[in-house]
């Protein structure tokens, strides 16, 4: 009993030390593999100048997506199941050889008396042999067979291959479907950081105009010019765009991010996206 459960616990050891080091190996694939994601964005950002426009995203984002890759890769296991099923009506041929060796001895009894030849110089001459050896067949046969065959009406054979051909088919129709999905998202996103950032600029006048006027009505409260309650309306206002500002940050750091990862690119480096108007 004790050696069973010492062998319980040493496996149990070994299960835990392995899984350790597969989860360590992935780990370690998983950061290489962000630090090269940062590095080709920091190189981008320093060949770019900071500044992306529509139509860079887009290309970025159809060559890098995920998505776009997963279903290139779908269609190309598509391509190649059609080809194997194409293989059903090529022609099989298959050949065959054989040799058959008949090189036997037969043994054959012969009887005889033993008769003895002569007695000289005292020594007894053998007798005649009794038992003759002799090939009776002398010769090897050999075959030879070669075939071929061909499918010419096989219904599932037909079937298997329309259906493969119909599969690639609607794995170019998927990709190039994805394409165009991530395609336009890309330019929605785009488009929604232009005008989170347009209204950035103006929640920044909005707010500016609020600070200046809790600036003055707290001159005119002073004076008695006003009331306590107006002047307090004025602080709420301030608050009001102060959060309106800090949302619309939050909203506009989530979109570069969304974008970024749209077109494989990490996140965290900072780029300027800028309105297609400007580059004229």
């Amino acid at each position: 009993m004790k050696k069973r459960n010492s062998l319980i616990f040493i496996s149990l050891i070994l299960l835990v030390s392995c899984s350790k080091v597969n989860i360590e190996n992935e780990n370690k694939a998983m950061m290489d593999r962000l630090r090269e994601k940062k590095e080709s964005t920091e190189k981008l950002r320093i060949e770019k100048e900071e500044v992306l426009y529509l139509d860079e995203c887009i290309d970025l984002a159809l060559k890098n997506n995920t998505q776009i890759k997963l279903k290139e890769i779908e269609s190309q296991i598509a391509k190649i199941d059609k080809n194997i099923s194409f293989g059903n009506f090529l022609p099989k041929i298959s050949a065959m050889y054989s040799i058959s060796e008949l090189d036997r001895y037969m043994s054959a009894t012969i009887p005889a008396p033993d008769v003895t030849l002569g007695v000289l110089g005292g020594i007894t001459l053998p007798s005649l042999p009794v038992t003759l050896t002799s090939r009776m067949v002398d010769k090897d046969f050999r075959n030879y067979a070669l075939s071929a065959q061909l499918s010419i009406f096989v219904p599932a054979t037909w079937f298997l291959y329309s259906a493969r051909e119909k599969g690639e088919n609607i794995s170019l129709y998927t990709e190039d479907l994805t394409k165009k999905m991530i395609k336009l998202k890309v330019i929605s996103e785009y488009y929604y950081i232009m005008a989170l950032t347009s209204e950035k600029i103006v929640l920044e006048k909005e707010y500016d105009y609020a600070q200046k006027l809790n600036k003055n009505a707290k001159l005119a409260l002073k004076t008695g010019s006003i009331l306590k309650w107006q002047e307090e309306e004025t602080e709420l206002l301030v608050q009001q765009k102060e959060n309106a500002l800090k949302n619309n940050d939050r909203d506009l750091k989530i979109a570069k991010m969304n974008l970024m990862n749209d077109m494989g690119l990490d996140p965290n480096v900072e780029f300027r996206f800028v309105i297609p108007e400007e580059t004229l």
